[in-house]
This record gives structure tokens, C-alpha cells and sequence, in this order.
């Protein structure tokens, strides 16, 4: 009877685990975006993950040279850090989880949602990393204006070009074949994007016609010769592009803001009158932009809007903002001396004192942030000093 009664509650935990251990997998099945799934990325994401285990010597980081806050990031909760000698990833736990060295004489960095492509803008030298390692090495044939990277197929360049305004060329991820080339004879091409799946590419720029500079959206196929889609605007110089989850698209100008559907529709945002100062991308949710009614950029109201350009909520925050990160629905904003995080409809969660020599602000989970500052990285919380 002993025996039975063991053996039942064997069974009984054992389903009870095996049931736990299935929610569990399908928790993190939703919530993980299904382009992370695929097999080399699955690879790459489990060996990530293991190499980020263990603990630091603690915050703040030195990490001994200049980084311009526009290359500093965070993938999966690891900051990446491009700076003017190396590349170097950060664990929540302080770990050092890699670096590399670079001679880049201007680093840019864009990524994805589990690599970084890390370039010489202005040069020909770049590298693709992920939080643990090199994923390959590269020199274009021409000097490099932006960049951007895929989460599965393709990574592509805007560069200069003999002969033309300057050309976009798309390479493989995994064979370094170049699956496209475009060169633009009119366009002066600004900034470049890739949507998750590497098939369609987006550039913005301007070029002038009768005495007129017009500003241009153009979305390509790589499957296709010419652009599937161009749209243009006056009097908006545009600055940087971007797309969403579900390709659309956003085009950040100095005067509106205007989303692409996946349609091709249009859909602008007009800042009416106010000064463009800050923009950040949650590619699940939407676009926030800081705006301000006077040059010197105090008094500064964000906006909140969704993929679609609908406006959700605008936030007043009656301080000059330093940086702004949006992320899981959550916005943080760094001011002279001070984090802020909201949620989407402009709620104060928390507040926190940050020392004022701090750079940029990234939000890694609900509590906890990532701070750049002077030379070096440190971490914040929600709790009180």
C-alpha cells in the first residue's frame, strides 16, 4: 500500500512538472517574436544566453573610451556598447560578455533584434555581432552612409557610388552574396531599413526639382528592379527611417512624422510648429517623439503614438529630455539629472536621481535600467535612495 501511495505521488509530480515545464515553453513561445525561432538563431540565442551566466565585479563599468550615446543599445537585456575603440556587450549582472576591437574612425551601429551591424560610417569596414561573438567581418566597395540588419536573410548598405547620387546593396546573412543593387541618379539618400524578414528594403532622402527640395520615401522588393513605392513630401527634411514588426513603416522628419502601412497607405503626423528634438521605436508597438515649443528645447511634450500614426497619449514633462527609450510599452526619459518611466498612456511608474553627467538611459525590465555616462556604464532601479 506504502509502495502504491509512492508510486502515485511519483506520478503526480512528475505530471505536475511536466505540465509547469509546458506552460512555461508556451509562455515564452508568445511572448518571443517568432522571427527569433529560426533554427540559426535559436543557435545563436541559446549560446548568448550561456555565456551571459555568472555575475561581474559589479557597476559601474570603466569602460575606458568615448561612446556617442546613439551607440548604445541593449539586445535580449545585454547592453551593446559601440565605442571609439571597441565593441563591448554588458550583462544586467555586470558581466563582460565580449568585446572585440575595432579602427573605425566614425562608429554607427544599427541592429536587430539579436545581432548588431557595426560599420565605419564614411568607410568600408564593418562586422556583424551578436552578444558573444564576431558573426562575420566585411568591406564594402564604397564608403558607407547607413546601414541596417534583418532577423533572418539579408543585412544592406547605403553608400556612395561612382557615377550616382549613391546606390543601397543587400547582401546574404549567411552567404555574403549580394542579392541587390540600386543606385539612385536624384536621390540623396539619408538613411536605410530592412524589415524582419530581409525582403523588402526602405530608404529616405531629398532631392531638389524647380527650385524646390522634396523629401522621398522609396520601398523596395529585392525581387523587383524599381521601387514598388515612393512618396513625397515638401518642406519636412526627413532624418531616419524604420520598420515595424508588421512592415510598416515610419519616416522621422523635422516638421511630420509619416507611416507606410503594409498597404502603401499614408498616414502623417504633423508636429505643428514645434521643435523636433527626440525619437524612439518600440517596433511592436510604435513610435515616441519628443517635441518642444521653443528652440532651446525645454518644456519638451511626448508624444505616444501607435504603428498606424493614431496618437495614444502626450506626456508633459516641463524639462529639457537628454535621451528617450521606448520598449515593452514602457517610455523612459532621461533629463539633466533624473530617470522617468511611464507607460503608454503617460502614467508615472517611477522616478529615480541619476547622476547628471549621464548620457542615455535604457530600460531593461520594469525596475531596472542601463546608464551611460562619462567613460562608463553603470545600472538603476526603482528603489528609493
Amino acid at each position: 500500500m506504502i509502495k502504491l501511495e509512492k508510486i502515485f505521488s511519483f506520478r503526480f509530480f512528475f505530471r505536475l512538472a511536466f505540465v509547469s515545464l509546458s506552460l512555461f515553453v508556451l509562455i515564452v513561445f508568445l511572448n518571443t517574436p517568432k522571427v527569433l525561432f529560426y533554427p540559426d538563431n535559436v543557435l545563436m540565442l541559446f549560446r548568448d544566453k550561456i555565456l551571459s551566466f555568472g555575475f561581474g565585479s559589479g557597476f559601474p563599468i570603466s569602460l575606458n573610451q568615448d561612446v556617442n550615446p546613439l551607440n548604445f543599445e541593449i539586445i535580449d537585456n545585454t547592453a551593446m556598447i559601440l565605442g571609439s575603440s571597441e565593441f563591448i556587450s554588458v550583462s544586467p549582472s555586470s558581466k563582460i560578455i565580449f568585446r572585440t576591437g575595432h579602427s573605425f574612425s566614425c562608429p554607427l551601429m544599427k541592429k536587430s533584434r539579436c545581432r548588431a551591424l557595426i560599420s565605419d560610417c564614411g568607410g568600408n569596414d564593418f562586422k556583424i555581432v551578436s552578444r558573444s561573438k564576431v558573426y562575420k567581418t566585411g568591406k564594402t566597395e564604397n564608403n558607407i552612409i547607413s546601414s541596417s540588419i534583418s532577423e533572418i536573410e539579408n543585412y544592406c548598405f547605403l553608400t556612395d557610388s561612382d557615377g550616382y547620387c549613391c546606390e543601397m546593396v543587400v547582401f546574404g546573412l549567411h552567404d555574403d552574396k549580394k542579392k541587390y543593387r540600386y543606385c539612385f541618379s536624384q536621390l540623396h539618400a539619408v538613411d536605410i531599413a530592412i524589415n524582419e524578414s530581409g525582403k523588402n528594403v526602405a530608404v529616405c532622402g531629398f532631392y531638389a526639382s524647380d527650385n524646390e527640395i522634396k523629401s522621398v520615401v522609396q520601398i523596395f522588393d529585392i525581387e523587383s528592379k524599381e521601387p514598388k513605392f515612393t512618396y513625397e513630401s515638401k518642406d519636412n527634411i526627413l532624418i531616419s527611417l524604420c520598420y515595424f514588426s508588421n512592415n510598416e513603416i515610419v519616416a522621422i522628419g523635422d516638421r511630420l512624422a509619416i507611416f507606410v502601412d503594409s498597404h502603401n497607405k499614408i498616414k502623417e503626423f504633423n508636429y505643428d510648429s514645434k521643435q523636433f528634438c527626440l525619437a524612439s521605436i518600440d517596433k511592436d508597438f510604435g513610435l515616441i517623439l519628443s517635441l518642444s515649443a521653443t528652440f532651446d528645447e525645454r518644456n519638451q511634450q511626448v508624444f505616444v503614438l501607435k504603428k498606424n500614426g493614431k496618437l495614444v497619449s502626450r506626456i508633459n514633462t516641463e524639462k529639457r529630455i537628454k535621451s528617450l527609450f521606448f520598449a515593452k510599452k514602457r517610455i523612459m526619459c532621461l533629463s539633466e539629472n533624473q530617470v522617468s518611466v511611464f507607460d503608454v498612456s503617460g502614467n508615472l511608474r517611477w522616478k529615480k536621481r541619476v547622476p547628471v553627467t549621464t548620457k542615455k538611459s535604457l530600460l531593461i525590465s520594469n525596475s531596472k535600467a542601463f546608464l551611460l555616462g562619462n567613460r562608463e556604464i553603470s545600472l538603476t532601479t526603482d528603489i528609493k535612495d
